[in-house]
């Protein structure tokens, strides 16, 4: 499976714009954990769009504007600071929030200096993590709430 689409509501505001956030993650366990920990813990509505590769998150980004990308640093055809640096020029101007396996605070340090918003390490506490979207969702809200739904282009 190339993407899957889910909209979370719950007890979201239900009058409020989705949230677009992008999930790149090829782990389908660890996509699960992110999802689940999102739809429990934010206090938005959004629209989570899961990719397992780079160059699928690539094409949809060449079409979509998202609120945040939630990255994984190594995907099956890209790994490290690579994929960190191909999400940056395929999407300059989203904040991206790295989540990994990785626990290498100097790269991670390094990440953050290059423009990441957050490093967090798969396993670990996720209040940080969902704090860092609530964050960058409440601090970006002009941009988060102007929700373009997908064109509809092949990927």
């Amino acid at each position: 499976m190339i993407s899957a689409v889910e909209t979370v509501m719950g007890q979201k505001e239900s009058n409020s714009a989705l949230v677009n956030i992008l999930l790149v993650e090829d782990n389908p366990s660890d996509a699960r954990a992110l999802r689940e920990a999102l739809a429990e813990r934010t206090t938005f509505a959004f629209e989570l769009r899961s990719v397992a590769s780079m160059s699928a998150a690539e094409s949809y980004l060449a079409v979509e504007d998202f609120c945040v990308i939630v990255l994984d640093l190594f995907l099956p055809d890209s790994s490290g600071r690579e994929t960190f640096e191909r999400a940056r020029a395929s999407a300059p101007h989203t904040p991206i929030l790295i989540v990994t396996g990785l626990e290498n605070k100097l790269f991670a340090s390094r990440v953050l200096a290059e423009g990441a918003e957050g490093y967090f390490v798969k396993g670990e506490t996720q209040v940080d993590f969902i704090q860092s979207i609530e964050s960058i969702v409440h601090r970006d809200t002009e941009r988060c709430s102007a929700h373009q739904k997908f064109t509809g282009a092949t990927i």
